[in-house]
């Protein structure tokens, strides 16, 4: 399997932390296909449609969840696996957002098999909104157009073929790709995902479908990883690696020296794909390690920027304006 792990939260034999700067470590890199399974935690839980004889008992299946997070300070499973799912029910949590007793959450299918994303706590939508936020006061200061910048918040998005979809926490679509008549016109190019600590390795495997479904076409995934307990928040900036590189950990760490780094702005089919994480910014009451966070300007506007208009960049100060919700 061709996923390589950072060693971020080591420790070495004596029990003593071993802290290095972030672009010292080794990348997380993803070039497998992707797998609806792969990543969730041991505690998930796997229900058949057929157990659901009714939407209450989804309505009460995800309750019993979001109640469990909430038992345990928002740590733990927030993962729904269903297997034999209707296209009645795929359409109805693809479309209606108050169909679970008013719980948030997230939806993606493959096929027949549906994962629900129960959204954990309050922080959840009010970090990933900051990250937006942040993103919008940059551009506008920079001039770029109101018209420009277009958040497709939740959208289901069609993967490759039409048995498969997925809603993503935000993402933001250029402005040559803006959806028309209520059609999606185009991949976004950028999108957020968030979750609880436990979800980490189930985001970056979602990280790589957008980069696979869309050919490429999405340029950066912002992961965002919440420890509310401790109040760890841990940003990953994901993108693709430029076509025909051998991404041996050397090529990769050499790429991670380039804070600005752009994104390969041409398609790749998802099998000659390499999903790396570019960037990690950890934020702590204490320290902030990793940043700035640096998002690069034509990566997400899909068009050379002009006059003041330059990258985007979340310095220290804005990462304690984006996580003051956690």
């Amino acid at each position: 399997m061709a996923t390589y792990m950072t060693d971020a939260s080591s420790e070495p034999a004596n029990g003593r932390p071993h802290h290095r700067p972030l672009s010292e470590l080794s990348p997380i890199v993803i070039s497998d296909r992707y797998d609806l399974m792969t990543g969730l935690p041991q505690s998930y839980q796997l229900r058949s449609f057929s157990s659901f004889s009714t939407p209450k008992k989804l309505q009460l299946a995800v309750k019993a969840i979001y109640d469990q997070l909430e038992q345990n300070n928002w740590q733990g499973n927030q993962w729904l696996v269903i297997r034999g799912m209707s296209q009645a029910a795929i359409d109805r949590l693809s479309n209606r957002r108050d169909c679970l007793l008013g719980i948030g959450f997230r939806f993606m299918w493959i096929g027949t098999t549906g994962i629900i994303k129960v959204v954990s706590s309050s922080a959840h939508d009010l970090t990933t909104s900051a990250v937006s936020q942040y993103i919008d006061r940059q551009c506008i200061r920079m001039g770029v157009p109101d018209s420009d910048i277009v958040w497709g918040l939740t959208v289901t998005t069609p993967g490759t073929v039409t048995t498969s979809g997925k809603e993503p926490d935000n993402c933001l679509f250029p402005p040559n790709r803006l959806p028309l008549g209520g059609q999606l016109n185009g991949w976004q190019s950028l999108v957020i995902e968030t979750g609880v600590s436990e979800s980490l390795e189930k985001l970056r495997q979602d990280a790589a479908w957008w980069f696979q479904n869309s050919s490429g076409d999405t340029r950066i995934v912002i992961l965002i990883s919440i420890k509310a307990v401790t109040k760890q928040i841990r940003f990953e900036k994901w993108q693709l690696a430029p076509p025909n590189l051998r991404p041996t950990r050397q090529a990769l760490d050499q790429l991670r020296q380039q804070p600005n780094l752009m994104p390969p702005l041409v398609q790749q089919q998802a099998h000659s794909q390499t999903a790396f994480c570019h960037q990690e910014v950890i934020v702590t009451p204490n320290s902030i390690t990793g940043g700035p966070l640096v998002i690069p300007f034509r990566a997400i506007f899909d068009r050379q920027p002009t006059g003041a208009e330059g990258d985007i960049v979340i310095n220290d100060q804005g990462f304690r304006t984006i996580t003051r919700y956690v």
